[in-house]
């Protein structure tokens, strides 16, 4: 996902692979600036609906709709 590459996803066939050969490293980003200061750092970001209580605001992650998940993984993915 860094700059430094071209995008391209992290599948599941990719992550048996890497089985054994160490650690995988994955962090949280919800916006298109947390995805890049996260990127060098990270095989994978991860979206969560965490994001609710994180940036929304919500009490509980249950007022996560899809359309919020999908808003913040579009803008995760042009990180």
């Amino acid at each position: 996902m860094s700059a430094s590459s071209p995008l391209r996803p992290v599948l599941p066939p990719d992550i048996r692979a890497r089985k054994g050969q160490g650690p995988l490293v994955m962090l949280t980003a919800y916006t298109t600036p947390m995805a890049r200061l996260v990127d060098p750092h990270c095989d994978m970001a991860l979206v969560g609906d965490s994001v609710g209580m994180v940036l929304h605001g919500l009490t509980s992650t249950l007022g996560v709709t899809m359309e919020m998940m999908i808003l913040h993984g579009r803008a995760v993915t042009r990180g």
